[in-house]
């Protein structure tokens, strides 16, 4: 049999000899069995060797185990073992200990003998059979990086693993006290939550299904902080917009024991975030071309070790939008007191929906809002010339706009300068107004066309000075008459009635005749 060991011990012919003699000079006869020292019959020891539990590997170490026993009583005072038949020569001599290592050089199979010698020379053995396997390389472990994490934060722990031999068992334990918390024939990957702060070497052992098994065990450092509790972040609703428009995308977060420090916004899916804040989440965005957008916020909080948290919004944008249109009276009439009916319509090309208002008097307040049309109605209560004004507004705010003049007239029965709407005057200021205008048409017609626009304005303006000049002198007499006791003088009207320059004479006009009621009682004199 080949050499067992590499660092086997022999034991020479003399070393036979030598024991060969104690064992003579200390009484024992060989022939007829050894005597004790009261020349009892001396038993030799009773020896057990093995077993092997598992093989041995070439070029490592082998562990042969074994003990013994004397019957009689006395002392052991060595051990040696045998493994290749030859017991001229033992692998191994200890005076004290049966379990010896040694290392097996070729695969095989090896008997090997343990020999017991008591004080008095007595020897007993025992043998049992040892397997040699060719050497197992271990399973290759890469575990995780090293962990920061939060106290009460579940933490996951992962290695990649291979081995030739397949994998047998994944062990992990957490805390480093040499307690496995975890054990799986299926996967090294797990999660696990620290209670308390600290720092910790986590260790994975992994073992392969080799028949000698190889193991390897590798540590990683964890670092535990107080718990933190993580942010929640909130990107906004789903958002429909149009191209070109500018909008606000309110961002949000909130932290249930901190703050939140940072704002993060990636607009374009790339994973690089293009905008930061640390006051708030909102995000100012301007999208050019109709296309299905998705953004991503992210939120930091203040914590010791900081946590994260992320949310996602969709913003669907269509073709860039256009203004509705609309359709109005472009001037209405009525009296005051009276309803006025406004009628309007509009469209918006995109199909949104379209809503109008009405500023009736044109003081910039809006006086009715509808939704479905511009159909409206509103009571004025003076006369008067008003601009009603228009608006129709989609919901991107793009609107069109119509102004509506409206002529309100006084209602029947309105006293203006002595005289009720409606009625014929009595007095001369009607019959001049009416004298200038008949000779201003006269004037306009027999001027001709261009000229007689001027004349006509010229002869107006004219006549209404000289029936104002008329009034107050009508007036300043009526008043010193009353104070004097002397009857009114009435001025005589002129001679010769006033006509626009080139008209000759117009024929005269009746004297007028003047009826007052200078207190108010309704009766005329």
């Amino acid at each position: 049999m080949d050499e067992p060991s590499l660092y086997t011990q022999k034991r020479s012919a003399a070393l036979t000899a030598a024991l060969l003699c104690t064992m003579f000079l200390a009484g024992i006869a060989l022939v007829g069995g050894p005597a004790s020292a009261q020349g009892t019959t001396n038993d030799p020891p009773y020896v057990h060797a093995g077993p092997q539990k598992e093989p041995c590997a070439v070029y490592q170490d082998c562990i042969l185990t074994g003990y013994a026993s004397d019957p009689n009583g006395d002392a052991i005072e060595s051990y040696m073992w045998d493994l290749d038949g030859d017991t001229s020569e033992y692998e191994s001599v200890d005076p004290a200990e049966a379990n010896q290592t040694f290392v097996f050089q070729k695969v095989g199979t090896y008997i090997a003998t343990l020999f017991a010698v008591d004080e008095h020379g007595a020897i007993g053995d025992d043998d049992y059979e040892i397997t040699v396997v060719d050497a197992n390389e271990p399973p290759d472990v890469t575990p995780c990086d090293n962990k920061i994490v939060h106290a009460q934060e579940w933490v996951e722990f992962t290695a990649m693993v291979t081995d030739s031999d397949g994998l047998a068992k994944y062990e992990w334990d957490f805390d480093g006290n040499g307690v496995y918390d975890y054990i799986s024939t299926d996967t090294p990957n797990t999660w696990y939550r620290y209670g308390n702060k600290g720092d910790f070497k986590a260790a994975i052992r992994v073992t392969d299904k080799n028949v000698i098994p190889g193991i390897t065990i590798k540590t990683i450092n964890v670092t535990v902080f107080p718990a933190n509790l993580p942010p929640d972040a909130d990107a906004g609703p789903d958002m429909t917009v149009r191209a070109g428009m500018d909008i606000i995308i309110p961002g949000s977060a909130i932290d249930p024991d901190g703050l939140i420090i940072l704002y993060q916004w990636d607009t374009n899916s790339d994973g690089i975030f293009d905008e930061d804040s640390t006051v708030n989440g909102n995000l100012h965005m301007t999208f050019g071309s109709p296309d299905l957008y998705t953004l991503q916020l992210k939120v930091k909080d203040n914590g010791q070790l900081a946590c994260y948290d992320s949310d996602w919004v969709n913003i669907t944008v269509q073709p860039a939008n256009r203004a509705p249109t609309i359709s109005t009276t472009a001037a209405l009439k009525s009296q005051a007191n009276e309803v006025v009916d406004f009628d309007a319509t509009g469209n918006d090309p995109d199909g949104d929906p379209v809503e109008f208002t009405w500023d009736f008097n044109g003081d910039g307040k809006v006086d009715w809002t509808g939704s479905n049309s511009g159909k409206a109605t509103w009571v004025y209560g003076k006369p008067g010339t008003y601009i009603a004004r228009l608006s129709a507004k989609d919901p991107y705010t793009a609107s069109a706009n119509a102004t509506v003049k409206v002529t309100i007239d006084p209602e029947p029965g309105t006293t203006i300068l002595g005289m009720k709407v409606g009625e014929k005057d009595k007095g001369p200021l009607t019959i001049l107004l009416i004298l200038g205008l008949i000779i201003g048409l006269v004037a306009g017609i027999g001027c001709g066309f261009v000229a007689g626009r001027k004349t006509m304005r010229a002869s107006m303006i004219k006549q209404l000075r000289e029936v104002e000049k008329l009034e107050k002198e009508e007036e300043s007499a009526f008043r010193a008459s009353t104070l004097e006791g002397a009857p009114v003088q009435t001025p005589a009207p002129p001679t010769q009635p006033l006509a626009p320059p080139g008209m000759g004479a117009v024929q005269q006009a009746p004297p007028p005749h003047f009826e007052d009621d200078m207190a108010g009682s309704g009766g005329f004199r």
